[in-house]
């Protein structure tokens, strides 16, 4: 995924100030070993939601049968199946998350004393790239 991608998934997440910071600061530091792990747990959230999606199909619920059976039956196979979406919706948050770090977004220095979410919370002087 490139590093645009990963950011246009998570833009409700950060500020604009952020964002043109990024864009029009010099580049930040590397943080290819922070974004590794942050996404160390991707291949095992993405593998049990493979897992509980073929158990649980979604398309189940189109089937004719399916409406037959009782409510609480009907419900039970639900969770399973929001499980799996849930899960699919976890590893790209963190690859996308991962594509941020290594591209540097929100990478400030100590004195802008950043916060998350919210980036520098003092004037800072901004070095020329």
């Amino acid at each position: 995924m490139c590093h645009l991608c990963a950011i246009y998934i998570t833009c409700p997440f950060y500020r604009l100030g952020t964002h043109l910071d990024w864009v029009w600061g010099p580049p930040g530091p590397p943080a290819l070993g922070r974004a590794l792990r942050r996404v160390r747990w991707a291949p095992a959230l993405g593998a049990l939601g493979l897992l509980v999606g073929r158990a649980w199909p979604a398309g189940a619920a189109l089937r004719p049968d399916f409406a037959a059976r009782a409510w609480p039956a009907r419900l039970a196979h639900m969770v399973p199946v929001f499980l799996a979406l849930r899960l699919r919706l976890y590893v790209g948050w963190l690859c996308a998350e991962a594509g941020c770090l290594a591209a540097g977004l929100g990478a400030y220095p100590k004195c802008a004393r950043a916060r998350p979410g919210q980036g520098p919370t003092v004037s800072w002087e901004r070095p020329k790239k």
